[in-house]
């Protein structure tokens, strides 16, 4: 079982002659992300929780189990990647990414 996730915050400060309202001043969790994966008895599972601004949604849940050699079954709701890059390794990956600086 492995259990993963994220937490996004910012914090903002300001003088006491700020024109920022008080209730804007602090810490606050913008993002969080929730991952459990795992396997048991020939099934492996993922399920995967996402708060953006204080709404909860379920992003992946799904279990899967090779049915034969080279042949896997996955019922639930998950998301394929969006580049089929996302499925390689990086040291798979023909191009180098890039970054705008």
């Amino acid at each position: 079982v492995e259990l993963d996730g994220f937490l996004r915050a910012t914090r903002i400060d300001a003088s006491t002659s700020s024109l920022i309202p008080e209730s804007f001043l602090g810490t606050k969790i913008d993002h969080a992300r929730l991952r459990l994966t795992g396997g048991l008895e020939g099934f492996n599972y993922h399920f995967s929780l996402d708060a953006l601004n204080s709404d909860l949604s379920l992003q992946d849940a799904w279990i899967s189990r090779e049915v034969s050699s080279g042949i896997q079954a996955t019922l639930g709701q998950f998301r394929p990647p969006l580049l089929t890059s996302s499925l390689l390794v990086l040291s798979a990956v023909l191009m180098a990414q890039r970054v705008r600086a």
